[in-house]
């Protein structure tokens, strides 16, 4: 695995979640570690592992705070052409 994601040539963020028993802690921080280019960024959910499906608000503020004005603008864009892409498809 070390190996492999030494060849990752993009800043990753890895959102570590306090209360995740399915990936704990100690395992995303690993993996901060193994990727050369990371953010790391902790959270504290109520609903453990899926909290990132409820708890919205707090990812986003992480988001605006690691990721520029310009990386979100062009994810969004890229999001919603990529959905009109694959409407379009069909």
């Amino acid at each position: 695995m070390a190996r492999a994601l030494a060849e990752v040539q993009a800043t990753v963020t890895v959102a570590g979640i306090e209360s995740d028993r399915l990936y704990p802690l100690p395992l995303q921080e690993e993996l901060a570690r193994l990727l050369l280019e990371t953010v790391p960024c902790r959270h504290q959910f109520a609903a453990g592992h899926d909290g990132f499906l409820l708890e919205t608000e707090q990812v986003v503020r992480s988001w605006h705070r690691y990721w520029p004005t310009s990386t979100r603008q062009e994810l969004m864009s890229y999001r919603q052409n990529k959905h009109r892409d694959d409407y379009d498809a069909k």
